[in-house]
C-alpha cells in the first residue's frame, strides 16, 4: 500500500472535520453583489486572475541557449547554401570569358581526344573500357582545375595544368592505339606465316 494512501485512510476523520461552512456561498454572493456595477468585465477579470509568474535565471539561460542554437543553425545553413550557389555560379561561367586562349586550347584538345577515342573504338570496341577509369579520373581532375581557375590568383599555373591534363589524355589514347596496332600487326604476321 502506498504511504500516502495509508496516511489518508488513517486520518480520514480529521479531513472530514474541516468542511466549509454553510454560509460560504452566501458570502461569495454578497461579495459579488458589492462589486461595482460600473466595473467592466476586463477589470473584474484582471482583479480575479492576476497571478505572478516567476522564472528562474536557470530557465532563462536555457531559453537563451536554445534560441542561440537555433539562430546559429539557421546562419550555418544559409552560409552553406550561399557557398553552393557560388560554386554553381563558378562552374557556369564560360571558359572563353575567363581565358579565351585557354578556351581555344580546350576546344582543340577536346576534338583531338574525341578523334583518338573514335580511332581506338574503330580498332577494338572493347579497348576503351580497359582504361576508362583512368580517363574518368583525369576528367574529374580537369573539372576541379576548371573550378579553381576563378578562385585562384595564379590562373596561369591552373591553365597550364589543365592543358597538361588534356595532353596526358591524348598521350594515353595514342599509346593505347599504338599498342593495339602493333598487336593487330603481329596477329596478321602470325596468320600469314601459318598460311
Amino acid at each position: 500500500m502506498d504511504p500516502l494512501e495509508k496516511f489518508i485512510r488513517d486520518n480520514k476523520a480529521a479531513f472530514d472535520q474541516h468542511e466549509p461552512s454553510d454560509d460560504l456561498w452566501e458570502d461569495i454572493e454578497a461579495n459579488l453583489d458589492t462589486l461595482d456595477d460600473d466595473a467592466s468585465e476586463e477589470e473584474i477579470i484582471k482583479n480575479t486572475t492576476s497571478r505572478s509568474i516567476t522564472i528562474s535565471y536557470r530557465t532563462l539561460w536555457r531559453v537563451a541557449a536554445v534560441a542561440l542554437l537555433l539562430l546559429s543553425s539557421v546562419a550555418v545553413w544559409q552560409y552553406v547554401e550561399r557557398g553552393q550557389q557560388a560554386n554553381t555560379a563558378v562552374t557556369t561561367v564560360p571558359l572563353n570569358e575567363i581565358d579565351p586562349e585557354l578556351a581555344d586550347a580546350e576546344a582543340y584538345y577536346t576534338a583531338q581526344i574525341q578523334e583518338k577515342r573514335e580511332e581506338l573504338i574503330a580498332i577494338d570496341p572493347d579497348a576503351l573500357k580497359a582504361f576508362d577509369g583512368e580517363l574518368h579520373e583525369l576528367d574529374e581532375l580537369y573539372d576541379n582545375l576548371k573550378e579553381k581557375l576563378l578562385s585562384t590568383a595564379d590562373q596561369e599555373a591552373i591553365a597550364t595544368a589543365m592543358i597538361e591534363n588534356l595532353r596526358i589524355r591524348i598521350e594515353i589514347l595514342n599509346r593505347q592505339i599504338e599498342i593495339l596496332e602493333r598487336y593487330q600487326q603481329k596477329k596478321q604476321e602470325n596468320e600469314t606465316q601459318y598460311l
